[in-house]
């Protein structure tokens, strides 16, 4: 577009020939595809957050990658199943654990309570490079002894329990002297973990490997290696190599290697398709505002008529006509996406930086609206934006090309 052709579509933007009306008709393209755009920022930008806050907190739990035996037994030889795993590159932790399902069995006069949990038993060295569930204790120690526990913050309060309270962990079936029953194992509560993810810490709880293997009668076994990778997003790549160090040293057993992709595939796959659901939605504000400008511009045809046979009868080909409606329309499009950004950016901001809206974390799994502003988003959104307003542009600009100059300048 040459200079002259924008600065006459900068011109007809506010022009003053035809009264207040066509001003505030532009006005209001420039404010519509604004608030569509602000909205679609926000939005998006919420749950971009809300995805990166989940994926933190869940593989701050369940680590990146988990090397699981198939079939029943473990790992007797986790200790160097483990240094050979952490010896991969790419590999930042790797740490032998048990987790299964056990429940706590209490009893008040001759009312008996069972509550379903999901146990860990984990080194608390190795632990901490890779899930991290052990590094933040809320209260008490966060390495538990022989016989101690450290239950989920969120599970001790809805049991009423506290530091130095004692438990009764009734887990597998086993074998003793007077016949077959289930195994129950006496804890000391002596940590709260708070590890963010509601789920987790209202339903798991961890004790030392040593006393889950007695708890659950396992022997001296590990059931799986969780891994922590320095790129989560790279998994795949490191599928390879992890099952190169992993399978010399099975013994004969099966095993698989599950990464967090695998056992949250239909999680997120359920998120990005709400995503998209709420973006296809509110780009349409934009496509309301986008008739808005169609209308504007055969407003600014309808009124600039005879101009346009002036400017053909001195040699302005009918390109530039088009280009010059076209133009017009760029720049609403543009001043209407650039306050929409800037609008949504502040607005992300304020939502970041403030408690005004408050989740219950029972619900989301998180208590506060997380914001993340990704670039790629913003591309995107100004992309489709000035799309949508070129595309609105190109009827009226045709329109005006169209026009013969002789009966343009019949209007006086």
């Amino acid at each position: 577009m040459s200079s002259y052709e924008l600065f006459i579509a900068r011109r007809y933007l506010f022009s003053r020939e035809g009264g207040a009306l066509v001003t505030i008709i532009t006005l209001i393209s420039i404010l519509g595809v604004a608030i569509g755009v602000c909205a679609l920022v926000t939005v998006i930008s919420v749950m971009d957050g809300a995805d990166e806050d989940l994926f933190r907190k869940m593989i701050d739990v369940y680590a990146h990658v988990r090397v699981v035996t198939a079939g029943d037994g473990g790992f007797a030889n986790y200790e160097e199943i483990a240094e050979a795993v952490e010896k991969t590159p790419g590999v930042v932790g790797a740490a032998p654990a048990i987790m299964r399902q056990a429940a706590i069995y209490r009893t008040a006069g001759d009312l008996t309570d069972i509550e379903g949990i999901l146990v860990a038993g984990i080194e608390y060295e190795r632990e901490l490079k890779v899930t991290r569930i052990n590094a933040n204790i809320l209260s008490g120690k966060g390495e538990p002894g022989d016989k101690e526990i450290v239950l989920g913050s969120q599970l001790a309060r809805r049991l009423g329990l506290e530091l130095g309270d004692e438990l009764k962990i009734v887990t597998t079936m086993g074998k003793f002297a007077n016949g077959y029953h289930p195994k129950m194992t006496v804890v000391t509560v002596v940590g709260l973990l708070q590890s963010g993810y509601y789920e987790f810490d209202n339903n798991a709880a961890y004790v030392s490997l040593a006393t889950a293997q007695r708890m659950f009668l396992l022997g001296d076994v590990a059931e799986e290696i969780r891994v922590s990778l320095a790129e989560p997003f790279q998994v795949e790549q490191a599928r390879p190599a992890i099952a190169a160090a992993v399978v010399p040293l099975l013994q004969g057993r099966l095993a698989r290697i599950i990464t967090w992709k695998d056992w949250n595939r239909d999680f997120f796959y359920a998120l990005q398709l709400e995503k998209l659901a709420l973006f296809i939605i509110l780009l349409l504000v934009i496509l309301v505002a986008a008739f808005n400008i169609i209308g504007t511009q055969i407003l600014i045809v309808m009124q600039k008529t005879r101009e346009i046979g002036i400017l053909m009868s001195m040699g302005v080909s009918r390109r530039s006509v088009r280009r010059i409606f076209l133009g017009f329309g760029l720049i609403i499009g543009g001043l209407g996406t650039l306050a929409g950004v800037l609008g949504g950016i502040g607005l992300c901001s304020f939502i970041a930086h403030t408690d005004l809206i408050k989740l219950p974390e029972a619900v989301y799994g998180l208590s506060r609206l997380p914001v993340r502003v990704k670039p790629l988003t913003i591309t995107v959104i100004v992309a489709c934006s000035m799309a949508i307003c070129s595309t609105a542009a190109v009827f009226p600009a045709w329109r005006a090309a169209r026009l013969d100059p002789v009966e343009a300048l019949r209007y006086e």
